[in-house]
């Protein structure tokens, strides 16, 4: 064989070494040195893994924060979720004339829902007899004082 030509060896054909050095293969002397070879081989492996524990470390800190990320978005729908039916609330209620706080405590979360609500309550909420304006201030609802009561009992008036 030369060595411009393929330099393979057929099953039982014997190599001669100066062919097998050509090629940049050395074979190991001793067991010692197959040894420190395998562990330079292994070292050099190793390596390109050292930083396994970094990378693992920080995909696990990546999840950590996803989650976080998707509970901080849950909390940011349900917060803007409550602040839209708050609003809703409130314009179904000055539309028909109830109190936001009492339609706030109805069931129901759309504009229809709250409007049939809000009509039952203000229908619940009529006075049953006429209001007089100022019959707050009548001589039956005026606050009692000592004064008052003392100059009745004097005058004999009740």
């Amino acid at each position: 064989m030369s060595d411009s030509t393929d330099i393979t060896a057929d099953a039982g054909e014997q190599v001669e070494s100066s062919e097998v050095e050509v090629q940049g293969f050395k074979a190991p002397a001793s067991q010692d040195e197959l040894d420190r070879i395998i562990q330079k081989r292994l070292d050099r492996e190793r390596s390109r893994f050292s930083d396994y524990d970094d990378v693992k470390a920080r995909a696990e800190k990546a999840a950590e924060l996803e989650s976080v990320a998707a509970d901080l978005r849950k909390r940011v729908e349900q917060f803007e979720s409550r602040d839209a039916r708050s609003a809703l609330v409130k314009k179904v209620a000055a539309d028909n004339g109830v109190d936001a706080d009492l339609l706030a405590e109805m069931r129901g979360d759309s504009e229809d829902d709250l409007t049939a609500q809000a009509k039952r309550l203000a229908d619940r909420l009529k006075p049953a007899s006429p209001v007089i304006p100022g019959q707050a201030k009548s001589p039956e609802n005026a606050p009692r004082d000592e004064l008052r009561e003392f100059a009745r009992q004097l005058f004999n008036k009740d």
